[in-house]
This record gives C-alpha cells, structure tokens and sequence, in this order.
C-alpha cells in the first residue's frame, strides 16, 4: 500500500483530502505542527498516520516525507488562522519552498 503525505492536514482543505484518499485506501500520513490537538487525533481515530512537522523545518518535513509516494500540500496563506504574526507572502512561499525540496529529498514521486 503506498503513502500519500498531507501537509495542512488539520485544515479544511487537508481534512477533505485526507478523509478522500482515506476512503479510496491510500494510507495518510497527517503532518501536523500538534499531533495532541483534537483535530489532529480526529484524523488518527480515521486511520491517518500522524507525523510532527514544522513549515520552517526542512529536516522536519524530509522526515515526514521519507518513504511516501505521493505528497499533497496545502500552505497557509496570509492571514490564515495559526500562521505566526507579521506571516508574510514572502513566509508562504518559502513555506512551499520547504515542501518541495522536502518531497524532492525524500524521493517523493508525486507532488501536488
């Protein structure tokens, strides 16, 4: 069975792809900032994988990445709930910036 990474998965975005590939039997492995946090344990009682990451954590995401086959990403943007104050758009594309070189390092086949 292949894995599908889902950054951003406690948001509504991440939450609908996660509860979709769930569904059509992918195993999920959520990135999350809190594994502790209900929405987070929400996605655990579903059948994800949780796996701690932060967007400012290259080595954070490469570990979270190691071993999957595909990686969906959904990046905060300005002004969105939990990004950090004074998070610019300059914040957000490094962000996904992060992501990509984590997926890449990883050997992630699929990114989206």
């Amino acid at each position: 069975m292949k894995t599908i990474v889902v950054v951003g998965a406690t948001g509504l975005q991440g939450r609908a792809v996660t509860a979709q590939l769930l569904a059509d039997g992918w195993q999920v492995r959520a990135m999350t900032r809190d594994p502790k946090a209900a929405a987070a344990r929400a996605l655990a009682q579903a059948g994800a994988e949780l796996v701690r990451a932060e967007m400012d954590d290259l080595a954070s995401l490469i570990a979270a990445a190691e071993g999957a086959y595909g990686l969906f990403s959904v990046q905060p943007t300005v002004g969105s709930p939990g990004t950090p104050a004074g998070f610019s758009a300059e914040d957000e594309v490094r962000w996904g910036r992060n992501v990509a070189d984590a997926a890449h390092a990883a050997g992630v086949r699929h990114l989206v």
